[in-house]
């Protein structure tokens, strides 16, 4: 049948053009004028267009002629008007390009180009074989042997693949569907999940997690989201949060490699209590003889969740140093004792000297760096800030440290978005520091009312 036999008059400026359409490797001035001569002579090639709602419509084939029309201010241009179904178009589009009935073809590097924009849309070997003119086994020896069409046919099958089986359909089916094996899918499948898993784990909300694949074209909901991370048995729930309990037993939920920084005040095992004052202290929990081994159980839990590249500030006393030293330098290279100075006045032995400092040991493990801002010099190893050991409104924790302090050796100690760690976080100065610094964080506490008590302050 003759096409011209159906073409009709199309109004130039209800044309839509899409230059995904446009295979060629650029617009030639030579085939515009060699078009503008014939549309003078009185002879028309019609376009090829895909009718779109409200009396628009979208170019399929004829750019040159198009262009050859508006340069003679046509108003008009003759066309061949079909109903192609949106997925269909960049394919006839291709074939209309690429007819050897006609004599006309594609460059190889124009070929290519199709080919990696039809596998860009999810057809497969066969389809694109049958669009181009070439068997489906040579449409596959093409694509393996060019890198691009490779990973664009890789990324699609992955692609393709997660959408049919996040659509319903059983694995078996999306092999068949897809022309591939059974063994294949389920290793797509299996490493779609574990992504999914791994985002979760480092923290990212499911919100942000689903925004990202729908992003990427994948068709994943929230509500399938939840559900997939519920068969992968995935019980940790993430950073940002204060977790009630013996951090020995908790620590064993964070995943592997994820901790960036340690910030954590231990008990001392001095079992702390201030003469001065008239209300005495409950006892911090642990804070006894058995400090140091409370403390090298917690650093030989935490030592597999550290990245290879991570800090530790550990604080201490001068009476516990020897000990949370060694058990420090157990798991860290110690680089130096940073020395908090107490800028009021300091508690302890009456009878004695005032104490107005405490230790900060600083350890590193493989190759991470201070982050220092742009024209500061290196940090000194003295911070001073205000002691908080006084009774304020909301806050009853002993031995609670400054947020400046614990802010700024997490500003010097890591950046924007990495985790920190506390696993004896008390009433949350470090957590707090940790948030305001726009830190991914993590605490556990034992003691209930100090655990509700930094939840409160952390998310006020």
């Amino acid at each position: 049948m003759d096409k011209n036999d159906g073409a009709t008059d199309v109004r130039i400026n209800e044309i839509e053009v899409n230059d995904d359409f446009f295979l060629r490797d650029g617009y030639t001035e030579d085939a515009i004028e060699r078009y503008c001569a014939m549309y003078e002579s009185g002879t028309q090639k019609p376009i090829l267009l895909a009718k779109l709602a409200d009396r628009k419509y979208l170019l399929i084939d004829g750019f040159h002629r198009l262009h050859a029309a508006k340069k003679l201010k046509w108003e008009k241009i003759h066309a061949w008007v079909e109903e192609i179904p949106e997925d269909e178009r960049l394919g006839r589009a291709v074939a209309e390009n690429n007819d050897a009935t006609r004599g006309i073809f594609l460059k190889i590097p124009e070929r290519n180009r199709a080919i990696d924009k039809l596998l860009q849309r999810g057809k497969t070997h066969e389809y694109i074989g049958n669009v181009i003119g070439l068997s489906r086994n040579r449409i596959t020896t093409i694509i393996n042997e060019d890198p691009t069409l490779k990973k664009s046919a890789t990324d699609q099958i992955k692609l393709t693949s997660v959408n049919e089986w996040l659509s319903g359909k059983k694995q078996k089916e999306v092999a068949k569907l897809l022309d591939v094996t059974d063994g294949r899918i389920s290793q797509i499948l299996d490493g779609f999940k574990e992504d999914l898993k791994k985002q979760y784990l480092e923290g990212q909300p499911i919100v942000q997690i689903v925004g990202q694949a729908q992003t990427a074209k994948y068709q994943l909901t929230e509500e399938k989201c939840k559900e997939l991370l519920d068969s992968e048995k995935v019980g940790w729930l993430g950073w940002n949060q204060v977790i009630e309990g013996d951090c020995l037993k908790e620590i064993q939920q964070i995943p592997d490699g994820t901790i960036d920084l340690i910030v954590t005040d231990p008990p001392y095992g001095i079992e702390y209590q201030s003469n001065s004052m008239k209300e005495k202290d409950a006892l911090i929990n642990g804070d006894d003889d058995q400090a140091p081994k409370l403390l090298e159980k917690a650093l030989k839990q935490l030592d597999p969740k550290l990245k290879k590249d991570a800090f530790i500030y550990c604080f201490c006393s001068w009476k516990c140093y020897p000990d949370f030293e060694r058990e420090v330098a157990k798991h860290f290279k110690i680089k130096t004792v940073l020395v908090w100075v107490k800028n009021e006045t300091g508690l302890g032995d009456l009878s004695s000297y005032m104490e107005r400092h405490e230790f900060v040991i600083f350890g590193v493990r493989g190759n991470k760096k201070l982050n220092v801002p742009a024209g500061r010099g290196r940090p000194s190893n003295v911070f001073i800030a205000e002691h908080t050991y006084k009774k304020v409104a909301g806050d009853g924790h002993p031995t609670a440290k400054p947020i400046d302090l614990c802010a700024e050796l997490i500003r010097l100690g890591s950046s924007e978005g990495e985790v920190i760690v506390d696993t004896f976080c008390g009433s949350g100065p470090t957590l707090i520091a940790a948030k305001q610094e726009k830190r991914r964080w993590l605490g556990i506490e034992i003691e209930p009312k100090y655990a509700t008590l930094a939840k409160e302050k952390v998310e006020g």
